[in-house]
């Protein structure tokens, strides 16, 4: 999985969404845009990105402040800044983006497979204010037509808590990848599967489009990945 692989390098997307994954000629799945990506250490395997990383942190942070607001809240001009998208974001990274860690990527991943399986919106009230509300509060209702495994899933990727969101606690993607919903998948064989999309998509990629409900501030780490 792509999460998988990222978090095992230390990195934290913290804008996962549809418009963020493209299809390939060959009908596999790639993620783009790591311009508001986080990395944390981990030790003995991304030594030299993560030092880079804050080399580029220290960068950005010693930049002049521009702005009135930037100089109003200096405290703010930092890699904490606000990022994510309206429908997609944690509710930890509305309410304090300091404690944002690689569960904010498998809360996205449980949204996104809602509107997978219904086409879908899980989190979309009137304007930003409300969504953002109705995402703190973490209550929702799901859609009739999704099976149990499909709701228990969800559920378990949307937990208000983020150390019990399944694929980050004790058990880890391998937990992850056991779950019933993807009884059906050979994960040690997947890589070498021909994809079902192959030859199917039009031109080298295929970028989905999303409302412009978007809080992004783009950074430099796109280039390191």
């Amino acid at each position: 999985m792509i999460l998988e692989e990222l978090h095992s390098q230390g990195i934290v997307h913290r804008d996962i969404k549809p418009e963020n994954l493209l299809l390939t000629n060959q009908g596999r799945l790639k993620c783009i845009d790591f311009g508001t990506a986080d990395v944390f250490a981990v030790p003995g395997v991304n030594d030299k990105l993560h030092e880079h990383f804050l080399k580029i942190q220290a960068r950005f942070n010693s930049q002049p402040k521009n702005s009135i607001l930037e100089r109003m809240h200096p405290s703010q001009n930092n890699r904490k800044s606000f990022v994510g998208t309206t429908y997609y974001i944690a509710p930890e990274m509305i309410t304090d983006q300091d404690s944002v860690n690689p569960s904010v990527d498998l809360w996205a991943f449980g949204v996104i497979l809602y509107r997978l399986l219904t086409g879908q919106y899980l989190f979309d009230e009137v304007n930003d204010y409300l969504t953002f509300e109705k995402i703190k509060s973490s209550e929702f209702e799901l859609d009739k037509s999704i099976d149990e495994s499909g709701k228990d899933l969800i559920r378990k990727l949307l937990h208000k808590e983020p150390s019990q969101r399944i694929g980050f606690g004790e058990g880890g993607f391998a937990e992850l990848k056991g779950h019933p919903f993807f009884e059906e998948i050979d994960w040690d064989g997947i890589d070498q599967m021909e994809s079902p999309l192959k030859g199917r998509v039009f031109g080298n990629c295929s970028r989905a489009r999303e409302p412009a409900r978007n809080r992004e501030h783009p950074g430099e780490l796109g280039r390191l990945v």
